[in-house]
């Protein structure tokens, strides 16, 4: 067996196994919700035109809508 990294480790399902692919995808959604919730209410932005700072998503649609800015950058 090849020494590699763990990046390409890799578990390989039987997808014609109904409850293995139920479970998995389960956990695919779930990953998913969670993933798409972070990213678009937990990150901060900064108005690229004014500075005005901003978190998630939210804000800034509104502070465009408000302000006709349409230039964020995200604070690191």
């Amino acid at each position: 067996m090849l020494d590699v990294g763990q990046e390409y480790d890799q578990t390989i399902f039987n997808i014609t196994d109904d409850v293995t692919l139920k479970a998995v995808s389960a956990v695919a959604n779930k990953m998913k919700q969670v993933i798409d919730n972070i990213y678009s209410t937990d990150f901060t932005l900064k108005c690229g035109q004014c500075g005005h700072g901003l978190k998630g998503e939210k804000e800034a649609v509104q502070h465009a809508q408000s302000t006709g800015h349409t230039k964020f950058v995200e604070y690191e």
